[in-house]
């Protein structure tokens, strides 16, 4: 899970004043520090999600689980147990360790 970037902010903000008014420089530079990489942070997803049209990368398709009564191409198999697709060339299920051939 990754941590929005409003809440390293906050976060520094609040480390920020509280060790300003108690004296500690060392915490208020962290403080800073949890500031600026929020801020950071905010401009790396708006500047993602302009360029890629999405903040979340889809999963491959290769991944993706299939019924037995489900067509599927030619150069795939799939685990008799959970049904994760695979690569034809590939020996063992990546998922539950069952042998495919």
């Amino acid at each position: 899970m990754e941590i929005p970037g409003m809440i390293f902010i906050v976060v520094g903000v609040i480390v920020s004043l509280v060790s300003k008014r108690a004296g500690m420089d060392l915490f208020f530079y962290t403080g800073a520090g949890f500031i600026l990489w929020g801020i950071i942070k905010i401009a790396k997803n708006s500047l993602t999600k302009k360029l890629l049209g999405s903040s979340k990368i889809e999963p491959k398709n290769e991944y993706k689980r299939y019924n037995n009564n489900q067509q599927q191409p030619d150069n795939v198999v799939s685990c008799s147990k959970c049904g994760l697709r695979h690569y034809s060339s590939a020996n063992y299920c990546q998922n539950c360790g069952t042998k495919l051939k």
